[in-house]
């Protein structure tokens, strides 16, 4: 932290690597480790986000189905249990990119996972909406319906901004994902 290379936020108590340079190399040094775990949780990162930059619906259906079976929740029950394997796979790799948010208050609600390109990267930002029991299509209506993208306009961005809805069908134990572009 004296150095330079990360930031701490006191009222969240958290530490950061607020340079996009040191956190790609931070990555590079951690891909290139010993922990088998942590280094399959950071390339299925890269492949989530990978899939989500090219709309691939059914590969991230497929690695978020991936990250439930490997580090499932104790109850796969409701919202928050899929909001957990969300988090999981988004974890690592948004970070080099993004600053991402959580429940962020939006237009008319809270948006579940809002991710904001960092200037100069040249990624869409991305809100994702899950929906428990529902379609994905239905989480992609709530986010224009309550107007999420507004927090988006309100901080001046414009550019591509990617529809993400997640849902998970209880019965049939299977995700599935819908994304649609939009400019604002």
């Amino acid at each position: 932290m004296h150095l330079g290379y990360l930031a701490y936020d006191e009222m969240k108590r958290t530490v950061r690597i607020p340079n996009l340079e040191i956190r790609q190399n931070f990555l590079r040094a951690i891909k290139t480790g010993t922990s088998r775990d942590f280094i399959d949780r950071i390339k299925r990162s890269d492949a989530v986000i990978e899939a989500t930059i090219h709309r691939d619906e059914t590969r991230l259906a497929e690695l978020i189905q991936e990250v439930h079976d490997n580090r499932p929740p104790r109850y796969y029950n409701n919202e928050q249990a899929l909001r957990y394997v969300i988090l999981n796979a988004y974890d690592y790799t948004p970070m080099c990119w993004y600053t991402v948010f959580e429940e962020l208050s939006s237009g008319q609600g809270f948006s579940d996972m809002m991710l904001i390109p960092q200037k100069g990267t040249g990624k869409p930002a991305l809100i994702i909406e899950l929906k428990y029991d529902q379609s994905p299509e239905k989480a992609i209506e709530q986010i224009r319906d309550k107007h999420y993208m507004s927090y988006l306009e309100k901080q001046h961005y414009s550019g591509e901004v990617y529809l993400i809805g997640i849902g998970y069908d209880s019965k049939k134990k299977e995700h599935a994902c819908r994304i649609v572009p939009e400019i604002i």
